[in-house]
């Protein structure tokens, strides 16, 4: 079987190079220029267009943040034929009228059913105490999970203040915390925009040219060139430009990024990706990602052993939650019982395989205070770790679920010696395993009818994607 998937991956790789070798056509493709004087106001600035119109001929496009556009230059959406698609090197961030700037109203606290359940596995992840409520303590952990930022002590007070009682958060009170904006905010009226290179070029000599003087005569508009191949730092900016908020900054370079098809994100990067495409099913997300790709000089590369695959597998931001709360929960609990990583996975591992096996991790769950677990937690545990999709846990991906992935510099010693005691086998308590029959059980019916649901779903987008080229 495993054979057989890797024919087919090598078919596909030629169909793909195949694909890569069609004549593009470049018609049309001069710079149309714009006057620069249209910045001062989007109503007249035709040349840009929202990125959830961006698409192949043909092709279907996807939602993108509202504040996402795309230069004409860039890409055109009136070009016809077989397309060779630049890179998104360097973009535009644009305030035409900063004094009309304004917040984006809260996030709808009514998700879907699927969002909801993941979310309150991640609610009773890092409720410790079981109690149905959190403690300010507990609210900062997730907060830094859900978000990659550590509150302030004055923003957590407020949190506490506007959306619990008696210093307690329920789980909805959290809920409504995290979709409220407070943390996260964006705003309308700041738009990023994807430029060709000889757009940049003319904006960055203008800006040079004007230096401290206003850019539009009669005009506050306030711009920013960044390139995103340099960690999205600002080459130029304006004297009246004010840096964005870090949410919908990191939104715009990450979604942008998506759409130049990079493969290799951090995990903050992708928390804040998937967050920015989730009212795109996934999918979708694979169906646009692979047309794209077959438009640029990267078709060989393989995405499915890259950190991009996650975005294929993980529908929301409270996916992307739960998958975290688990990893702290663990994490925490084997520091309180004083538990170094390699002795406690030996601890865990009861037949020495050196792979976790379902029911191990089971009882390893149960063991570190993670009560009324169910069969679908489990495999839900194994599949957000286990990157080989082997359906167990081995050393190297036990030690992954123990990163912190805001931890900073130097923090992180899971590498070292410092994951082991020294202690023999025979010194360490074994954890039994639990719950066999029910696992078996589970993966005999509602695993197996998803993972053939996923094969369908992922096999017909490699077909809509070569249909759509």
């Amino acid at each position: 079987e495993q054979e057989q998937e890797q024919e087919q991956e090598q078919e596909e790789e030629i169909e793909i190079e195949k694909y890569v070798d069609v004549a593009y056509s470049r018609d049309d493709e001069a710079p149309v220029p714009w006057e620069f004087a249209r910045l001062r106001d989007k109503n007249f600035c035709t040349q840009f267009y929202p990125a959830s119109d961006f698409k192949l001929y043909k092709g279907k496009p996807i939602v993108f943040a509202p504040y996402i556009l795309v230069s004409n230059n860039y890409f055109n959406r009136t070009w016809g034929g077989d397309r060779r698609i630049k890179n998104v090197v360097m973009t535009l961030e644009w305030v035409p009228k900063p004094e009309e700037v304004k917040q984006f109203p809260p996030r709808e606290s009514k998700i879907p059913d699927k969002w909801m359940d993941a979310f309150s596995t991640a609610f009773r992840m890092f409720d410790q105490d079981n109690s149905g409520t959190m403690e300010k303590s507990e609210v900062e952990k997730m907060i830094i999970a859900a978000t990659d930022e550590t509150p302030s002590e004055k923003q957590l007070s407020a949190i506490m203040s506007k959306f619990g009682q008696k210093n307690q958060l329920t789980r909805q009170g959290l809920l409504d915390a995290l979709q409220s904006g407070d943390l996260r905010p964006e705003y309308h009226g700041r738009y990023t925009v994807a430029l060709s290179l000889a757009e940049a070029e003319t904006i960055r000599r203008i800006m040079h040219i004007r230096l401290e003087n206003k850019l539009i005569d009669g005009s506050d508009v306030a711009l920013a060139l960044r390139c995103s191949e340099a960690k999205n730092m600002i080459f130029d900016s304006s004297v009246q430009f004010a840096d964005p908020s870090r949410y919908q900054r990191e939104a715009c370079w990450q979604s942008l990024r998506y759409l130049n098809c990079d493969m290799y994100f951090q995990d903050p990067q992708l928390n804040t990706l998937v967050r920015a495409m989730q009212n795109t099913p996934v999918r979708e997300r694979v169906v646009f990602f692979m047309t794209i790709l077959g438009c640029r000089r990267r078709a060989t590369y393989r995405y499915k052993s890259t950190p991009l695959s996650k975005l294929f597998r993980i529908e929301s931001e409270f996916h992307m939650l739960k998958n975290r709360s688990q990893g702290v929960r663990v994490r925490e609990s084997m520091k309180a019982l004083g538990l170094l990583p390699y002795d406690a996975f030996r601890s865990f591992n009861s037949k020495q395989t050196g792979q976790l096996s379902p029911e191990e991790v089971w009882g390893a769950l149960e063991f570190l205070g993670l009560k009324d677990l169910t069969p679908k937690d489990i495999f839900g545990f194994i599949e957000a770790a286990d990157k080989n999709a082997d359906g167990n846990i081995d050393y190297m991906e036990f030690l992954d679920i123990l990163r912190d992935p805001n931890a900073k510099e130097g923090e992180d010693q899971l590498d070292d010696d410092d994951t082991k005691s020294g202690k023999e086998l025979k010194e360490l308590k074994v954890v039994q395993p639990k719950g066999a029959k029910e696992l078996k059980a589970y993966q005999d019916t509602e695993l197996k009818e998803e993972g053939q649901h996923q094969e369908r779903e992922m096999a017909e987008a490699k077909m809509e994607a070569a249909r759509r080229r």
